[in-house]
């Protein structure tokens, strides 16, 4: 067991699964433009990098005119399929004397929506947006920004989340990292402290 004061929790694809509301309006935006559809193993592949890159990556170029369009399209849908991972709700309860702090590529206040719509906003006592840094992860910016709000060292946490993208953070802050292989990204054969295929497997490897 590794003994951690806090736990910073990435949002999309580690807390929340929220490609079917992701999926529904990436599509309708390729439709109102004249594209094919895209499966969820395809629109998967393109999450985990702020919502402009997906929109770029979606469709094959970058117009502010689409990255408005698609966040009129999953503002209105955000909260339809959206669900915690089963456990997750068990591991909050589980850390609830510890620092918890969520660090999202998400808009903010599209994130703490999420967090709130889903009951967990105030098992966090931080939310960090990409409004909220220079620059958002890979960056260690928000998990740097994490570590002052709480007076933290880096060997105090472990940072968790699913894609690459969490696990480089981590890496450059110097903190801790579990991966986890049931959300929408890879850990591109980096090295972590943990990997878990299940949120309840934390409990195994983190006190």
């Amino acid at each position: 067991m590794y003994p951690v004061t806090a736990l910073f929790f990435d949002l999309d694809g580690t807390l929340v699964n929220t490609l079917p509301d992701i999926a529904r309006a990436v599509n309708q935006l390729r439709r109102e433009n004249g594209r094919p559809l895209l499966n969820s193993e395809q629109i998967q592949a393109i999450v985990g990098d702020g919502a402009r890159k997906l929109v770029l990556r979606a469709m094959g170029g970058e117009r502010e005119t689409w990255f408005q369009r698609f966040m009129e399209l999953y503002d209105r849908d955000l909260l339809c399929d959206s669900s915690l991972y089963d456990g997750i709700e068990t591991v909050l309860d589980f850390y609830d004397d510890k620092m918890l702090a969520c660090i999202t590529n998400k808009p903010k206040a599209l994130a703490e929506r999420v967090l709130a719509g889903l009951n967990i906003i105030d098992r966090f006592q931080l939310v960090i947006g990409p409004e909220d840094v220079p620059q958002k992860k890979p960056d260690p910016a928000g998990i740097f920004q994490a570590l002052a709000h709480f007076s933290l060292d880096p060997g105090q946490v472990v940072m968790v989340g699913d894609h690459h993208a969490d696990l480089r953070a981590a890496a450059a802050a110097g903190v801790a990292s579990c991966f986890c292989d049931y959300g929408y990204g890879h850990a591109d054969g980096l090295s972590v402290a943990a990997r878990i295929g299940k949120p309840l497997e934390l409990l195994t490897y983190f006190t």
